[in-house]
């Protein structure tokens, strides 16, 4: 019986064997996929928001210097003695558009990358508005009078009416937060792209072991 048996009925190796696939649940599929969205659109918001507004200082700047500089020193105590807008402070101002053309277009390269050259872009945006706030707040101290021993009411009085610093302080805080959320939905879409392939990988072991195990049987019914 088993000379008269074809080749065409003998059984495969397991390895080149394909057993039918496990799949998630339709609801953890469905979870996964809404929030690996969400975090994506947070991400491409928050690099086309840094793309906008570097964009605008970079170009800003080399075009109308002055007027930046003038912006800088409304949140100091500069602009109480009404000081005017010297050449070192325009030079000063059209130096920083290269760096800011730099970071947008750096911002806006990955946009049509994937998904690591997004994260990627993101912890350089981490980085560079962490340096902003540092000097922010180095700014807010010296308009403050850098004495640790005044008292509340002295240093609010030291404040600049128009309170503009302050308020860069506030608005450089949250953009790093939320730079810094967009680097952590990057790497949540990271591990979410990657949970199918390790589920197949171990659906097509699983089945493999069941096919060997059904070989194993057929042959001790033939021997039978």
């Amino acid at each position: 019986l088993e000379c008269g048996s074809s080749p065409a009925g003998a059984a495969l190796p397991p390895h080149r064997r394909a057993g039918p696939a496990r799949r998630l649940p339709p609801g953890r599929m469905a979870a996964g996929s809404r929030s690996r969205a969400c975090a994506l659109l947070w991400a491409h918001q928050v690099l086309v928001l840094d793309l906008i507004v570097l964009g605008f200082v970079g170009v800003s700047s080399m075009a109308d210097p002055g007027g930046l500089a003038r912006s800088v020193q409304e949140g100091t105590s500069a602009s109480e003695g009404g000081a005017a807008v010297s050449r070192l402070d325009r030079d000063l101002a059209r130096s920083t558009a290269p760096a800011a053309l730099a970071v947008a277009f750096l911002c806006a390269r990955s946009l049509w990358r994937s998904l690591s050259s997004k994260r990627d872009a993101l912890v350089v945006m981490v980085v560079f508005h962490g340096c902003n706030l540092l000097v922010l707040c180095l700014q807010l101290w010296e308009d403050l009078g850098g004495d640790s021993g005044a008292k509340l009411s002295e240093l609010l009085r030291r404040l600049p009416s128009s309170k503009v610093a302050a308020v860069n302080i506030a608005v450089g805080l949250a953009v790093l937060v939320g730079n810094a959320l967009a680097v952590a939905c990057c790497d949540h879409a990271l591990a979410v792209a990657g949970r199918p392939s390790a589920g197949r990988a171990l659906a097509g072991t699983g089945s493999t072991d069941s096919d060997a195990s059904q070989d194993a049987g057929r042959e001790s019914r033939k021997e039978k």
